[in-house]
């Protein structure tokens, strides 16, 4: 299901379109759902850092200490920062970039960190307010666009790999779309989930 709504994107007016009208998500969609802050006191754009935080970006932006092409890898990034005998003095910030570059501002890279999160990760970490709400909107809206782009120039001669964040794209169309089944997973502990979940990919 989710695959056929993400179809329904218009890269014009940046609305779902379907037979009954149009719908899309807004800022009050991802305040309510993702409770990411709508407001900050720090811009996203203007992110001036201390000489020690300065040093603290180098030491991420080298990330796990493998094969250049590696070191921002998911798997080896939680393996090296997530080390409890490793308590280095970008600890905390190293978790909020994996957080940011998996979960927030996720892009068609699967597996790597995007280094564009590591200022964000640094401010965050020392107590900065950081407008990410109306960032995730924004992102979300251009890879609905790139998947758009990339499924018409595909026209359905070969399969489209596409990553969206679709957790919240299905709490989103749970809430929008009235009647839509709910059951719970075989193997789940009792969570009621959205069908459309076992279709996504």
């Amino acid at each position: 299901m989710l695959r056929h709504v993400v179809r329904r994107w218009s890269i014009a007016t940046h609305t779902f379109v379907c037979s009954w009208g149009e719908f899309t998500p807004t800022l009050e969609d991802v305040a309510n759902i993702s409770r990411l802050p709508v407001c900050g006191d720090r811009s996203p754009f203007d992110i001036a850092l201390t000489p020690e935080e300065i040093d603290n970006l180098a030491v991420l932006r080298r990330g796990a200490p493998t094969s250049p092409s590696t070191s921002l890898r998911f798997s080896n990034w939680i393996q090296y920062f997530g080390d409890a005998n490793r308590q280095g003095p970008c600890r905390l910030a190293a978790f909020i970039a994996l957080w940011l570059g998996r979960f927030v501002l996720c892009d068609f890279s699967q597996d790597y960190l995007h280094g564009r999160v590591f200022p964000l990760a640094l401010a965050i970490a020392r107590g900065d307010t950081i407008p990410l709400a109306p960032m995730f909107l924004g992102h979300l809206y251009h890879l609905l666009n790139r998947t758009q782009l990339l499924e018409k120039s595909a026209s359905g001669t070969m399969g489209v790999e596409t990553l969206l964040n679709s957790g919240f794209l299905q709490v989103f169309l749970w809430e929008r779309l009235k009647g839509l089944d709910v059951h719970s997973l075989p193997h789940s502990t009792g969570a009621m989930v959205p069908s459309c979940q076992t279709t996504s990919h």
